[in-house]
């Protein structure tokens, strides 16, 4: 890609992704949106994968919800997992491990 929209960071990042998720570790990695100073739980949280979500009118997601989900991750002992994270206006999200469940490839969900 042109260096204005990543260049070979790009390749680094995915790179990085794929080393982490083939070891022999538990690791979850979330892909933000654009990040927001927004307060926490106030958004409609989405989930996707391979850039799905980019068509967003704004793809954006509070730094405070980006953490929360981590938070969960963590406390759930979630492995393997990688996932594009967002939010839209709507209904709050409250139930972050249906969140984490959604955003596994189909043939991963539980």
């Amino acid at each position: 890609p042109d260096p204005r929209q990543g260049g070979s960071i790009l390749f680094y990042k995915l790179n990085a992704e794929a080393s982490l998720l083939a070891a022999d570790v538990n690791s979850v990695v979330v892909k933000p949106c654009g990040l927001s100073l927004s307060p926490a739980g106030q958004s409609d949280l989405l989930v996707g994968q391979d850039d799905s979500l980019l068509n967003l009118t704004v793809p954006v997601v509070a730094r405070a919800d980006v953490a929360r989900v981590m938070i969960e991750a963590t406390v759930r002992r979630e492995a393997q997992l990688r996932f594009d994270l967002c939010a839209r206006r709507g209904a709050p999200t409250t139930d972050l491990g249906a969140l984490l469940d959604a955003a596994r490839y189909p043939s991963a969900r539980r």
